[in-house]
């Protein structure tokens, strides 16, 4: 149980929550399952709220992905490579550059990345996204709206956890 309580703490889960065991415990089966590089698909989150960034990129890794998190477009934009199977998922309200607009830069580069996009609703907005081939999931992202889109975006394919 120790263990389990140490994984718990490291994202920041109450170690008193009766749910950390059952998280802690899909946690570690996530880790030690990983899938190798040349297989594991990468979701990349750019998000300027660090909670929100935190919070999405442990609900990704409890489901096997492997996630890297970015605070803004920028920070993105200048990695020398992004893996292979790899997923974005990205803010559209950031400041500098929102979240379409790094779709673009990213389409500019001749990058076919998936790209899910999470937002307030807006059917202006969804429309642009859409000519993006870009998924749109509203906020608040409650239950599983925004993992189903990263499956979705991976053409539907379960991880291996």
């Amino acid at each position: 149980m120790t263990c389990l309580k140490a994984a718990a703490g490291r994202y920041g889960i109450k170690t008193n929550s009766t749910a950390v065991p059952n998280r802690a415990r899909k946690l570690i089966k996530a880790m030690t399952l990983r899938q190798p590089l040349s297989v594991a698909k990468h979701v990349l989150v750019v998000d300027d709220d660090a909670a929100v960034r935190k919070s999405i990129k442990f609900a990704l890794e409890l489901e096997g992905f492997e996630v890297r998190d970015f605070s803004s477009a920028e920070e993105l934009l200048i990695q020398e490579s992004i893996p292979p199977r790899s997923c974005l998922v990205v803010d559209y309200y950031m400041p500098e550059m929102n979240g379409l607009e790094l779709v673009a830069k990213l389409r500019e580069r001749d990058s076919a990345l998936p790209v899910v996009l999470i937002t307030g609703s807006d059917d202006n907005l969804r429309n642009r996204a859409a000519a993006l081939g870009v998924i749109m999931v509203d906020k608040p992202m409650l239950g599983a709206p925004l993992l189903n889109a990263v499956r979705s975006a991976f053409g539907g394919e379960a991880t291996s956890s």
